[in-house]
């Protein structure tokens, strides 16, 4: 008798925890939900705007655009420069090679099973046939 109580209990008291949390769930879900900013930078927009700083969510998210291109930009050159000074590439490969990317047609980076959840720029250029070798993957350590 006893086993059973403690059963009826233990899934009495299991009904009562997921009908609570049903409850709290609904009761969370308003109206004022739809007047809230659902992206980060709406909320960013209107924090800002809480501020007394005018800016648009359009004119937010060129800002964060322009700053990521620059700042890969910045980054893919001091790349190339670090291969220019071990030796690995001259300064025309350098020059033709940023060529070639700037004149590529914009595709996507590409998520893969091959590439195992790495973000690869360049499509495997380096790891899978021709190109320089190391351009997708971070150098080997130091021997």
């Amino acid at each position: 008798m006893r086993r059973s109580r403690k059963i009826i209990l233990a899934a009495l008291l299991a009904m009562v925890v997921l009908a609570g949390s049903i409850g709290g769930v609904v009761l969370a879900q308003t109206d004022e939900e739809e007047s809230q900013p659902t992206t980060m930078l709406d909320r960013v927009t209107q924090i800002l705007a809480d501020q007394g700083v005018t800016i648009t969510s359009e004119q937010l998210k060129g800002a964060f655009t322009q700053a990521g291109k620059e700042i890969r930009d910045e980054a893919f050159d001091k790349y190339l420069q670090d291969l220019i000074d071990q030796g690995k590439i001259t300064d025309q490969q350098a020059q033709d090679y940023k060529t070639w990317l700037e004149s590529r047609p914009d595709v996507p980076l590409q998520l893969g099973p091959r590439n195992h959840g790495v973000i690869k720029p360049f499509g495997g250029f380096g790891r899978h046939g021709g190109g320089f070798r190391g351009w997708c993957e971070p150098p080997a350590p130091a021997e």
